[in-house]
Parts: C-alpha cells; structure tokens; sequence
C-alpha cells in the first residue's frame, strides 16, 4: 500500500513538471450539459429537444478565413472546420472559435432567428473571438433568438474606436425570454471615441423584456463621443425593456458632448416603456445643450414614454436650438417625451429656464402627460400636458 501512495505521489509530480494538469483541469472544467467550460462562444442546450441541425441565417455572408480559422464543436468535443451554413449537431452544445467574420468585418446576420421558434431552451455562454467595427458589424447577429433564456457572459469583445453605422442594430432585437441580469460588459461602449454613427443603436435591445437587475456599467455608455449627432441614432434602443431595475448607469446615453445640427429621430422612444428603472436620469442624458440649429423631426418623440419610475434629473436643451411654436406643433419632435412619467421630479431645460415659462405651443403635445410629481405640474399649460 506504502508503495502504491509513493507511485502516485510520483505521478502527480510528473504531471505537474510536464505541465500535463492543464490536461487534468480541462477534464474537471467538464459541466453537466457536456460543454467545456472555457472562453470560447457556447450555446448550452437545456431543455426539450435539441436540434437535429444549427442552420445560420442566409443572409450571413459565411466566415471569409480560411476554413481552420473557423471552427466549430457540434457536441462532441471535436473541433471541425466551417464549410456550410448548416451544421450537424453531435451532442448538446454548440461551440466556435477562431474568425467568424464575413468579407466585411462582420457578424450581420450570422445566427438571427437561428435559436427561435423553437421547441428547446438554450443559454449563451463565452464570447466571440474576434471584434467587429465595421459597418452593421453586430447587426442582427442575435436577433429574433427566443429560445435563448439566459446570456452568462458578454458576446463581444472590448469595444472601442470610432462607431459605424447600424453596429449594433438589431443585435439583441426581440429576445425576449432572456431573464436575470445582463452580464458585465454587455454593449460597454464606454471606450467609443469619435463621431456618432446613423442608427448605430438601431432597435438593438428592443423588447428584452424578461431582462431584469439593473444595466451593466458601460451599458450604452456614449460619454466619449464627440461631433455631430446622427439620424435614428438610439431610435427604439431600449423599448420595451420593461423589467430592468435599479438606476440607469453612469455614462448612458449621455449626449453632451456633440455639437453641430440636430439629427432625426435621433432619440425617438429610445427608452419608452423602460417602467421599473428607478432613481434619476444620469448626468448628460440625451443632452442637446451643445446643438445648434433647427431641431429634426421627431427627434424627442416618446423617447422616455411610460419611465414611471424614475424619480429625478433633468433634461437639457441648448438654446442654439431654435425652438418656436411652429416646430413644435408639426415636427413632432417633443410630443410625449415624458409621458407617463409619474414619479418623476425633475424638469426639462431650455438653456437655463425651464422649457414651459419659456414658450407656450399651440397644439396640445402631451410632452408631460401625466408628470404629476414634476414642480408646478398644475400651472403648466394644457398644451404641455
């Protein structure tokens, strides 16, 4: 028996001076589902059945690496090179690494409506290998994905740089049977620098509305950007994301530090129906204090609709924005802005005065509908609310 001990004390030294645990611990890293538990973008069968084939969508343009930069594990720990949209399952996971990029840098398109509508529930775990900057670099990569009911960790790499048109739109669009909370890191654009880009938000978070917990630090964060703003810009970025709680984070479409004209749509219903976040507006959201010009059309219009729970800060107009009852009555571009706001206490700003003592519009624009906790919500005119 003391010589057995002393044989496999032996080994255990050998294993570590060859470096072999590492071998030992990918064994042990082994979950229930089967999966390797390491970095590398997972999808986790849990429960119904699983596919028979992962099909990628057609308008996925297919990974431009060669094809050993382009893998994939179909459940069977065997890591086999892209060749077809359609893959042929072997177990209950489904895993890539390496370049999944098309000829243009992206991800668009890669598994919309892949993982939806379907008789199973799955979970995303891991993150992509390679970042996308490119124009429509995430745009719908995820979309349409209802069977997936949780998201452990953030899909992406870092981001960072300059923002591309329609990145993430569409990215996250209508899954909605994610529940718990949104991992570390997901959409931190807290390193975007530059310019925005037309519709980079685009529909990108519309209706996760099984998502709950507060947003991630970084969620959003557009605190870098600087320039001109850009048409559709957060157009319907969080809508209906109507089970997040806690305060919006630091940094979350703060918006005050572009200059040059307003842009359409800009910020329309960009958190409408965001119902249970709490505590005030964070500092620089959906500042326009820097703007100049005419203001677009529907560039305020129903963008924080129904936020019944927020309870503080303010919104800040410049007065380079030249505000006059004719805009106001055909561009649509503050109707219902803060409809349905009912605990909040915070004011609207047209450069130092409050918007209402400013001007008074001639068409009822329901702007502060239902405001009641707002300061003087009783003397303000009819037109306003």
């Amino acid at each position: 028996m003391k010589r057995l001990l002393i044989l496999a004390s032996m080994l255990i030294a050998f294993c570590v001076s060859a470096g072999t645990t590492q071998m030992l611990m990918v064994v042990a890293r082994k979950n229930a589902g089967g999966a390797p538990s390491d970095t590398y973008f997972t999808v986790t069968f849990l429960t119904g059945t699983t596919p028979t084939n992962i099909i990628l969508n057609a308008g996925y343009a297919g990974a431009a690496s060669t094809e050993a930069q382009a893998q994939y594990d179909a459940g069977d720990g065997v890591w086999t090179n892209y060749t077809s949209r359609t893959i042929t399952m072997q177990g209950d996971y489904f895993k890539i690494k390496g370049d999944w990029r098309d000829a243009a840098g992206t991800y668009e398109d890669m598994f919309y409506n892949t993982f939806g509508g379907a008789g199973y529930t799955c979970k995303f775990s891991g993150t992509l290998d390679y970042a996308a900057t490119a124009v429509s670099a995430y745009r719908s990569v995820f979309r349409a994905c209802d069977s997936v009911t949780s998201i452990e960790d953030n899909p992406f790499q870092p981001i960072v740089g300059s923002p591309a048109g329609y990145m993430f739109a569409y990215s996250f669009y209508n899954m909605s049977s994610v529940t718990g909370s949104l991992p570390i890191g997901f959409l931190d654009t807290s390193g975007m620098t530059g310019s925005p880009a037309s519709g980079m938000f685009f529909y990108a978070c519309q209706n996760i509305s099984s998502v709950t917990g507060s947003l991630p630090t970084g969620f959003m964060d557009t605190s870098g950007l600087t320039g001109s703003p850009a048409g559709n810009m957060f157009y319907e970025t969080c809508y209906g994301m109507s089970s997040v709680t806690g305060s919006l984070p630091t940094g979350f479409m703060d918006t005050s530090g572009l200059t040059g004209a307003p842009a359409v749509s800009m910020f329309s219903s960009a958190c409408y129906g965001m119902s249970s976040v709490t505590g005030s507006l964070p500092t620089g959201f959906m500042d326009t204090s820097g703007l100049t010009g005419a203001p677009a059309v529907s560039m305020f219009n129903t963008a924080c609709r129904n936020m019944s729970s927020i309870t503080g800060g303010n919104i800040n107009i410049g007065t380079n924005i030249t505000m006059t009852t004719a805009n106001l009555d055909t561009d649509n571009w503050l109707d219902f802005t803060m409809y349905g706001c009912s605990s909040w206490t915070g004011q609207m700003y047209y450069g130092t005065s409050v918007i209402h003592t400013v001007i008074t519009p001639t068409n009822d624009l329901n702007t502060f509908n239902g405001c009641t906790s707002m300061p003087d919500y009783g003397t303000i005119n009819a037109n306003w609310k």
